[in-house]
C-alpha cells in the first residue's frame, strides 16, 4: 500500500548483482527506515504500467530511487492496485 501521501518508495535494481542490491538495503533503504529490511518485493516496471501507476524518479536519498505514483483516489481501487501489483512480484527474502 502507498504511504499517505499516496506514493510508495521504491529502488530501481535492473542490472544490479545481488550484492548491490543488498549494499543500497543496509546503506539507504534500512538506514532511512531505521528498521533492517526482513525482504523485498521485485516487479518489472510494465507490471506497475499495466496497473496505471507511474514510476517517477527521485535521487534526492540515491541515483535508483524513485516514487511509485498515480494510486486512484478510491480507497478500494487503491487496494485493488496493491495486491495486484503484489501477485505479479516476487517476493526475496533476506538470507
Amino acid at each position: 500500500m502507498p504511504a499517505p501521501n499516496g506514493d510508495a518508495s521504491v529502488i530501481r535494481i535492473f542490472q544490479l548483482e545481488e550484492k548491490e542490491i543488498q549494499l543500497i538495503d543496509t546503506t539507504v533503504v534500512s538506514k532511512t527506515r531505521k528498521d533492517v529490511s526482513k525482504g523485498r518485493a521485485e516487479f518489472i516496471a510494465m507490471d506497475a504500467f499495466e496497473l496505471d501507476l507511474k514510476i517517477e524518479p527521485d535521487t534526492k536519498t540515491h541515483p535508483r530511487h524513485a516514487n511509485l505514483t498515480n494510486y486512484s483516489s478510491e480507497k478500494s481501487k487503491t487496494r485493488s492496485q496493491a495486491q495486484q501489483l503484489a501477485e505479479r512480484s516476487k517476493l526475496i527474502l533476506r538470507s
